[in-house]
């Protein structure tokens, strides 16, 4: 816990999708291979996805309503940009690549793995796996490396 804050990283994404895999694929591994002393939830199993994103966030703001919220997400952007993990302070707003518009306070990780232009859908339906496991695992390492100091102090 950081000044007696719990710390929350919710992964968001659909293990249907390649292009939307990067939450449940850093859920996942932060559940398994890691000891961090954080609440996370969407992994493979149990995705946080545009069909229950909103419960997930009441959830979350039930059981820990005092929390520091990191969200997870993939994105698209431009061709430049694809393999870049980007930090946006307002959150993430997941859904926003097909138009939906939810955005809740939290820090967000994103990650880009599909070009914006043309039929998004099909972008993410065929986002390139390899690159999608790279930004995952990546974000998995930054995690850690960021709040293993945090809770050694605590």
């Amino acid at each position: 816990m950081l000044i007696g804050l719990d710390i929350v990283i919710l992964c968001i994404g659909s293990e249907k999708v390649c292009g939307d895999m990067v939450g449940p694929l850093v859920g996942e591994s932060l559940i398994n291979d890691y000891n961090l002393p954080v609440y996370v939830y969407g992994n493979l199993s149990n995705s946080a996805n545009g069909i229950n994103i909103e419960e997930y966030y009441n959830l979350i703001a039930r059981l820990h309503s005092n929390c520091v919220l990191i969200t997870i997400d993939a994105a698209v952007g431009n061709y430049a940009d694809i393999g870049t993990i980007r930090l946006k302070q307002s959150g993430v707003s997941p859904g926003a690549a097909l138009g939906r518009k939810l955005n809740y306070k939290s820090i967000g990780v994103i990650g880009v793995v599909a070009p914006k232009y043309g039929n998004v859908l099909n972008n993410l339906l065929v986002a390139d796996y390899g690159e999608v496991l790279s930004i995952s695992s990546r974000i998995t390492h930054i995690i850690n490396n960021s709040l293993i100091p945090i809770v050694l102090n605590d």
